[in-house]
């Protein structure tokens, strides 16, 4: 019996309509804060993903897009292109799922002023209104998924690199892997050229 490998999840926008949700993904949103395609600001082409985020929500974590699909084992690497304003709070995260709960796995966030972070530890300082690439990689399957590489790529082509970050007890399979906007204030944070595969 053979098991196709998993799809991977792969989103320009360049399909899509400006205004839109994204097709394959779930979207949360509290009008009128939203995550809606846009042509205003691109890393490559000519559509991304913007996420207005702002006061009083019901829940801290919209607006947020996310999609579900599992990859089971082998080298899974994640890449998107990231541009945050200087008050954008968001992070970007992977997740196993086990009845009503979940295990974080690979994932970083964005605090104001571009401050990235991982967990308690402050990483490094991205610019803000401009585009940097950021990649994820790990190794899943069980007993795997301990750890995982971080790459940010900024926008004059330097390059860094955070070896062996951790992830929650338990993960080892992706189930979710979610963009989410968790500022309590006005803030505007675009996403491009999302990918999620094993890696090559």
């Amino acid at each position: 019996w053979f098991e196709p490998p998993p799809r991977p999840v792969r989103e320009d926008f360049e399909a899509l309509a400006a205004g839109g949700m994204v097709p394959g993904a779930t979207t949360t949103e509290e009008a009128p804060f939203t995550a809606r395609v846009s042509d205003e600001q691109v890393a490559s082409g000519t559509r991304s993903l913007k996420f207005i985020d702002g006061p009083e929500q019901k829940h801290a974590f919209n607006p947020h897009v996310f999609y579900r699909q599992t990859f089971p084992s082998g080298p899974l690497v994640g890449r998107f292109a990231l541009r945050v304003a200087p008050e954008s709070e968001f992070y970007y995260q992977w997740r196993q799922y086990e009845g009503g709960t979940f295990a974080r796995g690979p994932g970083v966030r964005v605090n104001p002023g571009g401050r990235l972070v991982h967990e308690d530890r402050e990483l490094m300082t991205i610019p803000t209104d401009a585009w940097v690439r950021i990649e994820v990689a790990a190794e899943l399957g069980e007993g795997r998924g301990r750890s995982f590489a971080l790459k940010v790529e900024l926008p004059d082509g330097t390059v860094r690199t955070f070896p062996g970050l951790a992830c929650e007890a338990g993960f080892d399979r992706l189930d979710w892997v979610g963009f989410v906007a968790v500022a309590n204030h006005a803030c505007v944070t675009y996403v491009d050229d999302i990918l999620v595969a094993p890696a090559e």
